[in-house]
């Protein structure tokens, strides 16, 4: 009786039950740790944003799974400007934050965008220099300068005889986007690049940084000048050398230089920097020249 049982007991289907039941029950403990850790243990990923673009401020965009409730996201030291948008190239990190638990992850924005580039075709004389980015009459960028090379290198000796060229040119951004543009080069006997240069008198930006400046000038010239002219010597010691005189007492005076696109002056301003901390600009409008007595 006894030995019976024990042989029923002892059954190798039982036992394959048995073995079975806890497999399963290994299985399903393995399966509901791991899904339990997926949803709820936080994994971050790293995120690349493109410069100029918004930053995401949405935690769920760091998220690679879990579950972020209750969690903050600090993005403080990613560089943006007042709007929002990223305003500087570089790998960044952030931090989620939960109670003590702090994770953190990293940001890396990119300038992956070609400079959006304008082109004109510009006339020369035989012989005469310019230098290549002067065909790029507009270059926009976030990744400035933009540097301008030929793409054919000889291209650089067309201006040495008379005729019209078609030339390409690469325009690169300072985190190596470029873009190809094609351009005439006009090569003439009569002609100049200086005469044109000369004809611009259309303002593009002052010699000191300046955003205050009105746009008054205390001389204003007929053509534009090379700053390396006798011409342009003369007249900004002729407008160096003007004294004047204020009811006011004077702290500074600074003489800014007007120029064209292509850095030939356009005109000076005299700009005058009194001890209470105002400013002006000089015209013959607002400030009496002294005379000299013999």
């Amino acid at each position: 009786m006894d030995q019976d049982f024990y042989i029923e007991d002892s059954s190798p289907i039982k036992a394959i039950i048995a073995i079975i039941f806890f497999i399963g029950l290994i299985v399903a403990s393995i399966y509901y740790f791991f899904n339990y850790r997926k949803e709820n243990v936080v994994k971050l990923k790293d995120v690349t944003v493109e410069l100029g673009e918004l930053l995401p401020t949405d935690i769920n965009t760091y998220i690679v799974s879990g579950n972020p409730d209750s969690y903050t996201i600090d993005l403080s030291n990613v560089s943006v400007d007042e709007t929002g948008k990223t305003n500087s190239t570089g790998e960044y990190s952030y931090r989620i934050k939960k109670n003590s638990n702090i994770k953190k992850g990293k940001i890396y924005v990119k300038d992956t965008t070609k400079p959006e580039v304008e082109v004109e075709e510009l006339t020369v004389g035989v012989n005469e220099s310019f230098e290549v980015s002067e065909f790029v009459s507009e270059c926009k960028d976030l990744s400035l300068p933009c540097n301008v090379k030929y793409k054919n290198i000889k291209d650089e000796d067309l201006n040495q005889k008379e005729g019209s060229y078609e030339v390409d040119i690469i325009i690169t951004d300072s985190e190596n986007n470029s873009i190809t543009k094609s351009v005439r080069l006009n090569v003439s006997g009569t002609n100049t690049f200086a005469k044109k240069k000369e004809a611009n008198l259309k303002f593009d930006h002052l010699s000191d940084d300046d955003s205050n400046w009105d746009k008054t000038y205390t001389l204003k010239l007929e053509k534009a000048l090379n700053e390396n002219s006798l011409e342009f010597h003369e007249k900004f010691d002729l407008i160096s050398s003007k004294e004047y005189e204020f009811k006011k007492e004077v702290e500074s005076k600074t003489i800014l230089v007007a120029y064209n696109r292509y850095e030939y002056a356009i005109g000076f301003s005299i700009r005058i920097t009194f001890k209470d901390g105002s400013v002006i600009y000089v015209t013959s409008s607002n400030a009496t020249e002294k005379t000299t007595e013999n």
